[in-house]
Parts: C-alpha cells; structure tokens; sequence
C-alpha cells in the first residue's frame, strides 16, 4: 500500500528492499530521491540493510523513518544494539567482509548509523487506521522527503564549493611554492652578503661592550683615588684639631675646657669615617690611624707630661 501511494504521488518508481548481497548497492545507487526506512523489531538484524542505510547516508540521500504501529520496534534498543554488532547480528561476518571490499570498517558503520536513525524524527504510519490517518502519515513522508532532499542538495553543494576551493588553493600554493624556490635560487648571494653584515654587526657590539668595560673600570679607580684623599684630608683636620688641646686639657674634676666626652666623640668619628671604607683595596690613612695609640690616651699623657699652669 504504502509502495503504491509514494510511486503515485512522488512520480517515480519506488523499489521494495533487497535481502540480495549481489544487487543490494545497485538499488541504494538508484535511490536518489531518498530512502524509506519503515521501523519494524527486525529491521535492522540484516547485513544487507545495514549496508543499504549505511551506504544512502554516505551518498547524503534523505531518509526518513516510518514507525509502524504494532511492529515491535523499540526506540532504545537501536543504538546499543549497533555498537554491538558483532555479537548481536546474525551473520556479522557477511557484514564485516562486504565492507572491507570497500576498504571500509565495521567501527565506521556503527558511527554514521548511530547518528542518523536514532536522530531521524519518524512518522508514525498504523496499518489498521482511519484512511484519513493513512493519507496524513502519506503526505507527512512525502513532506519529509522533499525538505530533505533540499537539505541534502544545499549540503552537496556547500561540499563540492568547498573541495573545490580547497583545490584552488592547493594550486595557488603550489604556484607560490615554485616562485619561492626561484626567489631562493636567485637570493644566494643576498643571504650571503647579510650574514656577513650580521657577523660585522657581532664584532661592533662586542667591542663596544669592551670599551664601555673599560671605562667603567677607570671611573672606579678614579672614585677609589678621591675617596681615599678624602679621608687622609679628614684624618689631617682631625689630629690638627685634637693635638692642640694638649695644653688646654682641664684636670679631671674642672667645668672649662673640652670635656672627655666630646674627644671621644671625634676619636669614635675618625674611627667611623676610616671603616666605613672598608671596602677599598688598600688601607686607608683612617684605618692606619686607628691601629696606633688612641688620641685621648695621647692627649692626657701630654697633658700629665705639661701640667696646666
């Protein structure tokens, strides 16, 4: 019934499945205006089926699922029962080496069903129903068929735009590939000449970074030359200062003069300033001073020696 009204109302013929493993690609070649999957319990337990859906979905043929009520079709069953293929189907080993003539995998097959039957919206079609329902299940297929097929033209279409710009570049880059081998062969002696400009460059660099080592190293042993000066200068004003108070040093127990403690303030100066170079390589005139006798001791022997009048 339902073979009569899709040949009478689509205007083609319409060609009932094989179960023949010698004719079975012939029919899915012939099927370009889609193929009619009608969901049944056993529908899909035969290689030859498999090998029709699996081979329609490559070509990108519509397809369109008629669910016919009472046939014991179980919607959850169908993708589990794909990915175990090779212990649930009968006569799995027909299946496996139909496709590897193909150079085609079992593992292949499984993936592209389980997404296309379990995904397909189907129309359900009740044999003992009202022909009205009849009618609408018919036209609802149809329907199907056609918004498919239009999809599935606009899709081979963006496929064969696509493959042949993927063609058009894989020339224009091989066409740039023979201009930048040429380019190459004519640029040898540049390459040569700016490796050479390169290795000049390396020694200027190199030099410059000497000269400027160089510098550095004089600048500080300038700065070492006036730091050293510079504390021998203070150490002259220091004993200047402090060896003329000799004859004024009060006794012990007096209010005038300059008081023990300022004179070990300065000594503690002196001794500041000359280790506060320490980091000079040389000693300074500071630190020599501060390995003689200390300047107080000094002062008050003188002072003992030329007692105050």
């Amino acid at each position: 019934m339902l073979q009569h009204e899709f040949s009478t109302r689509l205007g083609c013929e319409v060609v009932s499945g094989t179960d023949s493993m010698d004719t079975w690609r012939e029919q899915v070649d012939t099927a370009s205006r889609g193929v009619v999957l009608l969901q049944t319990k056993s529908v899909l337990a035969h290689p030859v089926r498999l090998l029709q859906l699996f081979e329609a979905t490559n070509h990108g043929y519509p397809l369109v699922c008629v669910n016919v009520v009472g046939g014991g079709y179980d919607f959850g069953k169908v993708k589990p029962f794909l990915e175990s293929l090779a212990t649930e189907l009968p006569n799995f080993a027909t299946l496996r080496d139909e496709l590897q003539k193909s150079n085609l995998s079992v593992g292949k097959l499984v993936r592209s069903l389980s997404k296309a039957v379990p995904n397909a919206i189907s129309v359900f079609f009740n044999p003992g129903g009202t022909d009205i329902a009849q009618d609408a299940a018919v036209r609802d297929v149809i329907d199907k068929l056609r918004v498919a097929s239009i999809a599935a033209d606009a899709l081979r279409g963006a496929h064969q735009e696509e493959e042949a710009k993927q063609g058009t570049q894989q020339n224009l880059l091989a066409g740039l590939d023979g201009k930048v081998k040429g380019l190459d062969d004519g640029a040898s002696p540049l390459r040569a000449a700016t490796r050479e400009l390169g290795a000049a460059a390396s020694v200027a660099v190199e030099n410059a970074a000497a000269v400027c080592i160089q510098k550095m190293e004089r600048a500080r042993r300038v700065r070492s030359r006036l730091t050293r000066r510079s504390i021998r200068e203070h150490s002259n004003r220091a004993r200047s200062r402090w060896g003329s108070l000799g004859p004024k040093l009060p006794k012990e127990g007096d209010a005038g003069g300059t008081s023990e403690r300022e004179i070990a303030s300065s000594e503690i100066e002196i001794a500041e300033v000359a280790t506060s170079e320490g980091e000079l390589a040389e000693e300074s005139i500071g630190a020599s001073l501060m390995k003689l006798t200390p300047l107080r001791s000094r002062i008050r022997a003188e002072a003992e020696a030329k007692p105050v009048s």
